[in-house]
């Protein structure tokens, strides 16, 4: 496991685009980040099979969460998954648009869905966790029923506590002697 996170702190040192920005032995804290490369790839990919947008004949109980301009409104719904995986869970959000039904924003067997917020009078931001360390971004647009951005979002805590811990073994590695910057 040791020389695994040094090899990461290696490839990143290198310009591998998995852990864009800093190296997180500069991280002060643990923080999230946005992966590229194969795992970002692979988060978007699940993320793309889980989500499934429809038209729904129902009407939008309370509470409800109204849109800037007070036309439109989401509500979130969260239930466990009779099933495997355990932990895991099916969310869905309702958006009333003004029309005769809602649109029906849904994934099954995902960790959760948060911070899903009003972006402008159209455009709804969440957060949907497909496990504990990794989910995805998105940017809903509610008049055209489609996503318009997808993006890989990962929990840094264990890269960050293995980077330090790697570091502290294995001093030597280029990575670990960085020099950092940081806004102080």
């Amino acid at each position: 496991m040791l020389l695994g996170s040094v090899g990461l702190l290696i490839a990143s040192a290198n310009g591998d685009d998995t852990v864009p920005g800093t190296n997180p032995v500069c991280w002060k804290e643990p923080r999230l980040y946005h992966p590229r490369g194969t795992y970002g790839t692979n988060l978007e990919a699940s993320a793309n099979r889980a989500l499934h947008l429809a038209r729904v004949t129902a009407r939008l109980a309370p509470p409800f969460t109204i849109s800037p301009n007070g036309a439109y409104a989401f509500r979130l719904s969260e239930d466990p998954n009779p099933g495997p995986p355990s932990g895991s869970t099916r969310v869905s959000l309702l958006v009333f648009k003004e029309r005769r039904y809602l649109l029906s924003v849904r994934a099954d067997q995902v960790f959760s869905l948060q911070e899903p917020r009003w972006v402008n009078e159209k455009f709804i931001f969440f957060r949907l966790w497909l496990g504990r360390l990794g989910g995805v971004d998105v940017l809903l647009d509610v008049e055209h029923e489609k996503i318009l951005h997808m993006e890989a979002v990962a929990d840094g805590r264990l890269l960050w506590e293995q980077a330090r811990e790697s570091c502290k073994a294995v001093p030597h590695v280029p990575a670990c002697n960085e020099a950092c910057v940081n806004l102080e």
